[in-house]
């Protein structure tokens, strides 16, 4: 059951982290929203702190799904011109700055709860090295998640010096390396948690 909790989180994450975007996203985040919420589901019964990313994954796959229903509607079923319209109403950007914003509260508080129970269910088998990798990535990438989400309206309503768009291109970067140390850290732990009852 670990074992499976764990790879549906695997799974789940690279759907979100990554984007194959040709017309549209065909990883789109409502699924790997779903595959971390059955994830959550199973280790919760394992550890307790799983149970909080519940309902915000269950609110994250609902934001994901009416945003991908818009941005469908918007570029392949309406009329143009209509689009256009509806894009530049004030209705429009309103709605999504709220999914947006959010969304990234949502997520922010998902990544610090699942690192969490990572680090209480590897604490059990005391593998020191696991848990210094989950404080410094846990600290990292909610550090960077914040400022990227804060930067980005700036970098497309301001004229910025270059310095600070170098900036915030080494924000960005920074965050996708977090990306994948999480990814390591999920996959390392599933290793380290496999039991002989996750083979029945």
């Amino acid at each position: 059951m670990t074992s499976d909790g764990f790879k549906k989180l695997f799974i789940g994450l690279i759907f979100i982290f990554l984007d194959i975007v040709i017309f549209i996203n065909w990883l789109p985040d409502f699924i790997g929203y779903i595959l971390m919420l059955e994830g959550c589901i199973i280790l919760s019964s394992k550890e307790k702190l799983f149970k909080n990313t519940v309902n915000p994954l269950k609110l994250l796959t609902g934001i994901s799904i009416i945003k991908l229903v818009i941005f469908i509607l918007t570029n392949f079923m309406m009329d143009i011109y209509v689009a256009e319209e509806m894009k530049n109403s004030i209705y429009y950007f309103c709605a999504m700055e709220s999914f947006n914003i959010v969304s990234t509260v949502l997520w922010i508080y998902v990544v610090f709860y699942l690192l969490k129970g990572v680090y209480a269910m590897v604490a059990e088998r005391g593998n020191n090295v696991i848990l210094r990798h989950i404080n410094f990535t846990m600290v990292c990438y909610l550090t960077l998640f914040a400022i990227e989400h804060i930067m980005n309206p700036l970098l497309y309503n301001i004229d910025f010096a270059g310095v600070i768009r170098t900036i915030a291109i080494f924000v960005v970067g920074t965050q996708a390396v977090c990306n994948i140390l999480i990814l390591v850290i999920i996959n390392r732990s599933k290793k380290l948690l496999e039991d002989k009852s996750d083979l029945v």
